[in-house]
């Protein structure tokens, strides 16, 4: 009998040997762990002969208990040793330490975690003038998923106007050459011989206006040698509604036009409506016989309605109690506050060869006089109108007449209306850039868009961004009124359509004053330490991390913001010191495995030593890195301080005395004090807590209002989620933009492969609310603006910014390029890679030797530069790896 039985199958095996195969993300490397741990004890127990009679296996047995606590601390061993085996690899290691030591060893570094990127949209007050924000203006924002405020600065100047804050574009519109019947709605082109916008708006037409459509008048009216044409029918429209679009003030009416109308259509508004005396004779009175003396019978009289109208010509035919000159006619009542020079709209039928033709003429008034009048049996108060001219102005051979009872004289109570047809649009999508859509200002403002770069954005979040190309000679002079100008653009502004651009109901909105801006904030000029001419390669610590930024024309393309001031000169920065002149003052700044910067000079040999003197190594750089995210919701922000990061001193004692106060809070609340936070490359909590507390103690600032809502680009499910966090309820003045209104920071998150224009994007825009006047100083006099002093705008965040930067990018010391990168490894080799990235959190990635991997924060999308102009993603450089 052997003595074991092969029948019984025992799979517990302790310790294990760790066996890994080839490429596995993560390697095991424990003899087991606690469960395995606690059975071996206790299957040893059984095996020794002394313990035998130890059958308690229960937990309230202290020998029992003894043995697992040994199996927990075995446990922690066995679980420290996997993770320290795993950081010796450089495709499972997961801190920066071990990957920064692994990838020294061949001759490469990790590049640094640059700063993000946004693109701001300033928006300012109507009444603000043209306004400079210079270069290096600081602002902070909220972002989702980030714990502290992000701070940007602008790349470069930028000159804003307000009317580029935030605009429109239209369609081109076009009219017809005439107005078709059943339109009920037209455009007034002119007023009197002006199109000025307020001579159209000195007609001052409402609602219930009469306005009479007179047609041309017909030749033989001025020319006696002209033969018998028809004139058009005029009609009467009462107006319904009045309304302005821009440069159009359209004119609505109850009921259509009867029928087509060629141009040009000439319109008066009319007053009063009067009738010829004598209108409402009957057709037969009587009269005595004889009409003097003593009466001896009566006789019956056709009444005469019909009068001649030719110049020259008195007309006795009528049953008037006088003859009526051809320009003379007779109201049908006393109008006492009518005066010469008013025009009035004489509608009769005129009798020509045996045809009456309806006919409406337009005469001025030359003189007035009021009488009493007889006209058949009837008698009655009246006024003459004498016109300037009659209705015919010339005499023929044969006798115009007209008949009184058709006689309709209206006043007129404007000038001379021209109207034109309602303007037509095209739909559609857009083909190209050239001439595409139009711009409603003055010239002035129109020459503000030549060859400036143009941000637009749809209400449902899709963006594009254009250059205008126009030259200041496509902006004619002329009227000083605004109009519509014709633009042209790089590119057609797809993936809109042309009805996003309606004139009432615009669905894009255009941002005009665009500036780039970058992630870091301006830290004050410090004393790095002391030179010492006997000392080789002097290095020196940066007390914070270096924002470093994109430039892909650079080698490496990372390059750090960092002045080094030695005595007050600019000393160099190369990436080696190797080759460099002896006398040449240079330095290289190198990232230590732990992520801290050093500053290294030479030796005498290799770049210059360091001259001797107390403090007289300084540096002045920017700080923060590593922004991702949308921006929050409705959250608050502030722009920081102009003047911070160029070595000024506080402004006030009170301040300093706040700032302590603000500590002192700090400590009592239990909030993290200075210094305190997770690491050198964020800003502590408690800071930030303390510089809030004190701008609201400053300036008791709130935020404005709701924000619109942005989807995030870029991040996955980065979209403006929450809601009302308060980051700086104040805000430090600003002298110099005294009337900045508002920052929009247009950013489009994610990498190289994110989605493309058209791709709801975020947006931010901080938005102040009313100043409030400081008179302790004033520094408008100092810094050139002529706005008043001591405003303190307050501002708040409304959406999205998102960026991605990377860390933890291997590169070769002295940027041998990616040939380099090949050769080092051996041809066709592939380094693996891990770091930890921007955000502190571990990441691994591989890639070839031409194109290393970067290492990005969960969620979010993997390559190079997050944020690209004209508001999308780039594939920028990713370094010299």
């Amino acid at each position: 009998m052997t003595a074991c039985d092969p029948l019984i199958d025992d799979p517990f095996l302790f310790p294990c040997r760790p066996a890994n195969r080839p490429a596995l993300q993560r390697i095991g490397y424990r003899i087991g762990e606690y469960p395995d741990m606690v059975e071996a004890m206790l299957r040893s127990i059984d095996g020794e002969v002394a313990l035998a009679g130890w059958t308690h296996r229960g937990a309230d047995d202290p020998g029992i208990a003894l043995l697992e606590s040994l199996a927990v601390v075995g446990d922690i061993l066995t679980f420290y040793q996997e993770r320290y085996a795993n950081e010796t690899f450089l495709r499972t290691a997961e801190w920066r330490e071990s990957v920064a030591g692994l990838v020294r060893l061949m001759g490469y570094r990790l590049s640094p975690g640059l700063g993000g990127a946004a693109r701001l949209s300033v928006e300012l007050k109507p009444a603000a003038g043209k306004i400079v924000v210079p270069a290096g203006y600081p602002f902070k924002a909220d972002l989702d998923g980030q714990d502290q405020s992000v701070e940007f600065q602008t790349d470069a100047d930028l000159t804003a106007w307000p009317h580029l804050s935030a605009f429109n574009l239209f369609r081109p519109r076009s009219y017809a050459a005439s107005v078709a019947a059943g339109t009920d709605t037209l455009e007034v082109e002119r007023a009197g011989s002006s199109t000025a916008l307020a001579a159209i708006a000195s007609l001052a037409l409402k609602k219930g206006d009469r306005i009479l459509l007179v047609p041309d008048a017909p030749a033989w009216v001025s020319n006696p040698n002209a033969g018998f044409s028809a004139q058009d029918p005029g009609q009467v429209l009462k107006v319904k509604d009045v309304r302005t679009v821009h440069d159009r003030t359209l004119v609505t009416f109850e009921t259509t036009i009867d029928r087509s109308w060629s141009l040009p259509l000439v319109a008066y508004r009319l007053g009063r409506t009067w009738r010829h005396f004598g209108h409402a004779a009957p057709p037969k009175h009587t009269v005595p016989t004889p009409t003097s003396g003593t009466v001896t019978g009566a006789s019956n009289l056709t009444t005469g309605f019909v009068r001649h109208i030719y110049a020259g010509h008195a007309c006795a035919n009528t049953s008037m109690a006088m003859n009526l000159p051809a320009e003379v006619i007779p109201l049908d009542q006393e109008v006492q506050d009518l005066v010469p020079g008013v025009r009035i709209a004489v509608e009769t039928r005129v009798q020509l060869g045996g045809v009456m033709q309806p006919c409406i003429l337009v005469r001025r008034i030359a003189a007035l006089r009021a009488t009493a009048m007889t006209f058949g049996p009837q008698t009655g108060a009246s006024t003459l109108v004498t016109m300037e001219n009659g209705l015919l102005s010339h005499s023929q051979s044969t006798g115009q007449e007209a008949d009184i009872r058709d006689f309709r004289i209206h006043e007129i109570t404007s000038q001379r209306i021209r109207f034109r047809p309602l303007a037509t649009v095209s739909g559609g999508g857009f083909a190209s850039g050239t001439e595409t859509l139009t711009f409603y200002g003055t010239r002035k403002e129109a020459l503000t868009l030549v060859d400036r770069p143009l941000m637009l954005k749809h209400d449902d979040g899709r963006w594009v961004e254009m250059s205008c190309v126009n030259e200041a000679t496509d902006f004619p002079w002329g009227t000083t009124d605004p109009k519509m100008w014709l633009l042209s653009f790089d590119a057609p502004p797809s993936p809109f359509q042309r009805a996003d651009f309606d004139e009432e109901v615009p669905k894009v909105t255009v941002h005009g004053n665009l500036v780039t801006a970058s992630q870091g904030k301006a830290v004050p000029m410090v004393t790095l330490g002391n030179g010492d001419a006997r000392a080789v390669f002097q290095t020196f610590a940066l007390p914070k991390p270096v924002t470093h930024l994109l430039h892909p024309g650079d080698d490496p393309a990372e390059v750090p913001e960092l002045t080094v001031l030695v005595n007050g000169r600019a000393a160099e920065r190369v990436s080696s010191l190797y080759g460099q002149a002896a006398d040449r003052l240079v330095y290289v700044l190198r990232q230590d495995d732990a992520g801290g910067f050093h500053v290294q000079f030479g030796d005498g040999k290799t770049g210059a030593r360091l001259p001797t003197g107390r403090g007289n190594v300084t540096a002045t750089f920017r700080n923060r890195r590593g922004c991702a995210g949308g921006a929050e919701s409705r959250s608050h922000a502030k722009r920081g301080h102009p003047d911070r990061g160029r070595g000024e001193a506080s402004s006030s004692r009170r301040g300093r005395r706040r700032r302590r106060s603000g500590n002192r809070r700090q400590r009592q609340a239990g909030g993290a004090g200075p210094g305190s936070g997770p690491g050198p490359d964020r800003q502590p909590g408690g800071l930030r807590d303390r510089a809030s507390g004190n701008s609201r103690r400053r300036t008791g600032a709130r935020g404005l209002g709701p924000a619109g809502r942005h989807a995030g680009r870029g991040v996955a499910g980065a979209a403006a989620k929450r809601a009302g966090k308060r980051i700086c309820r104040g805000a430090r003045r600003d002298p110099r933009l005294p009337a900045l209104s508002r920052v929009k920071p247009l950013c489009a998150g994610g990498a190289a492969g994110a989605a493309a224009p058209g791709v709801p994007g975020p947006a931010l825009c901080f938005r102040p609310g009313p100043a409030r006047r400081n008179s302790r100083r004033s520094d408008h006099a100092a810094a050139g603006t002529d706005g008043p002093s001591g405003r303190r705008p307050r501002w708040r965040l409304c959406a999205g910014v998102a960026a991605d930067r990377r860390d933890g990018i291997c590169q070769p010391h002295r940027g041998t390029g990616s040939g380099g990168a090949g050769r080092a490894l051996g041809a066709g080799g592939r380094v693996w890679q891990t770091g930890r990235n921007a955000c502190g959190q571990s990441a691994r990635g591989s890639a070839s030797a031409r194109r290393p991997a970067p290492a990005t924060c969960p969620g979010q999308a993997t390559g190079g530069r997050a944020f690209a102009t004209a508001f999308g993603a780039s594939d920028a450089g990713l370094g010299a790896a």
